[in-house]
């Protein structure tokens, strides 16, 4: 065989093995992923979680002071409690160690503690600044 020849049969054979070579390959891929795509369909709900930033303003807001200079004896609530109007909110004694009878500080009105940033034991003053718990009104 001549150079002509050798080279017009590589012209002819390399395209016919590549188109055999892709027809097998795609045959065996999509015989393949036919069967991951086979499910079974089932009816529900569709959830979707959406986080919005802003302000939740109140429709009344409080902040329980102590009435007077003294430690925290106890908290009867914690952040996320919901109170009715009278329930106790926090006791504050002169001192810890106080044995006479100690009325609680009750909240004047049904809501959500949204802050308490004091804990059992804290010295507390009457400043406004230096709250005990603040309870918001969200109806």
């Amino acid at each position: 065989m001549n150079r002509f020849g050798i080279r017009q049969t590589a012209i002819l054979v390399i395209p016919i093995l590549v188109v055999a070579a892709v027809w097998f390959f795609s045959g065996q891929t999509s015989s393949s992923r036919g069967s991951e795509r086979v499910g079974t369909v089932a009816k529900g709900e569709v959830a979707q979680r959406v986080t919005i930033a802003g302000n939740v303003i109140p429709e009344r807001r409080t902040i329980i002071i102590a009435p007077y200079e003294g430690y925290i004896q106890k908290l009867f609530v914690k952040v996320g409690d919901k109170v009715k109007a009278g329930d106790p909110i926090v006791m504050v004694a002169v001192s810890l160690t106080t044995p006479e009878r100690i009325f609680p500080v009750r909240a004047p009105y049904a809501g959500t503690v949204v802050q308490v940033p004091k804990f059992e034991g804290e010295f507390v003053k009457t400043d406004p600044a230096q709250f005990i718990a603040r309870i918001d009104d969200l109806s």
